[in-house]
């Protein structure tokens, strides 16, 4: 049935229980499920609790949590081992299952093949405690998994079950989902097409250890294996084959890899082209003698070569840019910059004349990269194209060249319309360096555009002309420019600076405040000693990291004061915390709710160290957070949710998981309030896809 024809009102009003049960069933919409799950319970009959009940063991975890919800409400009690099981499943309380033991192994066993990757890896650790024989078959089966963690754990449950793999397969599978890389090793050629499926599905932090693996087992098996990898139908493992290849280095990968430049996803091109390059010098003929294959893809090839910045590809890259297709004229003379030989400067002056845009673009950018001064003229002229991209390239050739006779015709480009040809205007001025140029770049920071204005203030930095300071001192009343103005600032080196850079300290950017850090270093001045040293509190660690060095710039020494504590906690050295004793606690706490799990952990275990306990529930949380306690954080319950929730955007994908795991089971045992449950799912469904769908309420 189509989720369309689920009219879950009309077939309540009906009394409609198998309707109801198939839209509990089949709906695309967890809304619409959930709806059909509360019909269900609203009905009340006696047929309409047993397809609840029966939803229980249903593959999807919402369909099995809004069951288990529903007849809650309705005070139903399981009056079985085997409904106590499904119970317990649905509401992923995997200790009762433990708890119950014997009875729970085949339901458990069912949801090893759940749609859900945490019903699935809780299970097989369930499994895993429980330590019944008869689950051995079915957790070998699967180590197969598509979920690194679910194989993780299916292999840890196994490790508890007392297994020994006996075949080689069964073996590599189970060191492949420990990341045990160098047992595969071990093992031999028999690791290699798991090693390499291993791609597919691991964390790609872990692809270098399995190319390490396969470098280590080496033989013409491991090459061949990845070549043929090439051909797989999922875009991630031809693009890790590829890389593979390139890491390896062996040069019967070259043709195979020259083959893939004509593959469909655009990911794989750019890693094969990584790996030419990481193959090097035997790999340019080949790429040269593929250019004249009309099967090729040409500009995948010109790239390559390009990247490779071999001078032997220089002729027929110049013989590219007349070829009929402008793609291809603008690849070669974005390659030809790159190779940066003189040998190419004469086409590229000729390309700056081509009758489409982006090749012209590409040459004077080539043009700038070379570096030659017979290109000034030239580019001086394409300030005057039509098109803006065209001038903007000019401009930053020419800085790049770095000849004065540009500083004039530059002048006059900063007068261009277009914000961007003044961007790089500004930028090509800044590269030459003229005094010349200070004035005119001290009117850019009243320019009416931002980025124009930004440019500008990084511009007078790089120049570091004295004349710049007051008027950049008088910018940082300009909130879109102010971190640019305090770099600036700071590379300038005047004192006169110093009042104001004191100021940006306390800027609500931390951007800012960073920047305002690292120019006051720069400066030496001994007035901003004690401001920094009260830095050392804020609430970045890039700001506290930035404060730690620039206090050591300008010779400061901690002490076993509280500001010496904050000290060592900015420089993460957490055992200097220990040392310091009770006064280290308070910057301590400060850092549990910091944006790096790291970080958070390692400022937990200093304070266990020191014997500290949380005193609030508030302080309780981001200690539990930090230690990754997720128990305790349900278990302090509502003051828990703000953090919880913020926690669903981390950076760290277990972190994400493990909060709406946490906030999860506080829906369920209601501990949520209406504004908390619409938060959830606004924040989940931003934060943590990766994890599993958010409720939707």
């Amino acid at each position: 049935m189509e989720l369309e024809v689920f009219d879950v009102e009309e077939m309540k009003a009906k009394g409609d229980v198998e309707g109801l049960t198939q839209a509990l069933h089949l709906a695309d919409s967890s809304n619409a499920r959930a709806a059909a799950a509360e019909a269900l319970g609203e009905i009340g009959h006696v047929s309409a609790i047993g397809a609840l009940v029966a939803a229980l063991k249903g593959k999807r975890w919402d369909m099995r949590i809004f069951a288990a919800e529903v007849l809650s409400k309705l005070g139903w009690q399981p009056d079985t081992d085997e409904a106590r099981i499904a119970y317990w499943i649905a509401r992923e309380q995997w200790d009762r299952c433990v708890e119950i033991g014997v009875p729970a192994v085949e339901p458990l066993i069912a949801a090893l093949k759940y749609e859900d990757w945490p019903a699935r890896s809780a299970a097989a650790q369930a499994l895993g405690e429980i330590g019944d024989a008869r689950a051995v078959e079915s957790l070998i089966a699967s180590l197969e998994d598509q979920n690194d963690r679910v194989r993780r754990a299916v292999a840890e449950a196994l490790g508890k079950l007392g297994w020994q793999p006996d075949t080689s397969e069964t073996e590599v599978a189970y060191w492949v989902a420990l990341h045990e890389w160098e047992k595969c090793v071990k093992i031999g050629t028999p690791a290699v097409k798991p090693l390499i499926a291993a791609f597919k599905v691991i964390d790609s932090a872990e692809w270098g250890n399995v190319v390490a693996a396969l470098q280590k087992i080496g033989g013409a098996y491991v090459v061949e294996a990845l070549i043929a990898a090439l051909q797989d139908e999922t875009d991630d493992r031809r693009e890790a084959a590829a890389g593979a290849l390139g890491e390896i280095g062996d040069t019967r990968a070259v043709e195979p890899l020259i083959t893939a430049l004509r593959d469909k996803s655009r990911w794989v091109r750019m890693k094969v082209i990584w790996s030419l390059r990481k193959i090097g010098a035997p790999a340019v003929p080949s790429l040269i003698a593929a250019l004249r294959n009309s099967e090729t893809n040409r500009e995948a090839v010109v790239e390559a070569l390009g990247e490779m910045r071999d001078v032997r590809a220089v002729e027929v890259l110049v013989a590219a840019l007349k070829n009929e297709a402008a793609p291809m004229r603008e690849a070669a003379a974005e390659a030809l910059g790159k190779i940066g030989d003189v040998r190419a400067v004469k086409p590229l002056i000729a390309a700056l004349g081509d009758e489409d845009r982006c090749v012209r673009k590409a040459a004077a950018m080539a043009l700038g990269m070379i570096g030659d001064a017979r290109a000034v003229t030239p580019l001086i002229s394409a300030l005057s194209d039509e098109d803006h991209s065209i001038r903007g390239a000019a401009a930053i050739a020419l800085g790049q060249i770095g000849d004065a006779r540009a500083v004039v015709p530059l002048l006059e480009t900063l007068k261009d319309k277009e914000a961007w040809v003044r961007q790089a205007t500004i930028w090509g001025l800044a590269k030459i360096g003229d005094a010349r140029c200070v004035a005119p770049l001290i009117a850019a920071l009243k320019d009416k555009r931002g980025d124009v204005r930004e440019t500008a203030a990084e511009a007078l930095g790089w120049i570091g002309d004295v004349r710049a300071v007051e008027p950049l001192i008088a910018a940082l009343a300009d909130r879109r420019v102010r971190r640019a103005v305090v770099q600036a600032l700071g590379e300038i080196g005047d004192t006169r600076a110093v009042s104001s850079l004191l100021v940006a300290l306390e800027d609500q950017d931390s951007l800012v405040r960073e920047a305002a850090v690292k120019a006051l270093a720069k400066l030496g001045d001994a007035q901003a000693v004690k401001p920094l040293v009260a830095a050392l509190a804020d609430k970045s660690s890039m700001v506290r990291e930035a404060v730690a060095r620039a206090l050591d710039d300008l010779g400061w020494q901690p002490d076993t004061s509280e500001a010496g504590a904050a000290y060592w906690v900015a420089k993460q050295q957490w055992n200097r915390c220990v040392e310091i004793g009770a006064t280290a606690v308070k910057p301590l706490i400060a850092v549990l709710e910091d944006d790096h799990w790291e970080t958070r952990m390692a400022a937990a275990r200093a304070l266990d160290e020191l014997a500290w306990q949380p005193d609030t529930s508030e302080i309780a949380v981001a200690y539990w957070i930090a230690k990754q306690e997720w128990d305790k954080c349900v278990e302090i319950g509502a003051p828990a949710v703000e953090r919880l929730l913020v926690m669903l955007l981390d950076d760290n994908v277990n972190v994400r998981c493990a909060a709406l795991e946490s906030l999860e089971r506080m829906y369920q045992s209601g501990q949520l309030d209406e504004v908390h449950k619409k938060m959830l799912t606004q924040v989940a469904t931003k934060g943590s896809r990766d994890c599993r769908p958010a409720y939707e309420v």
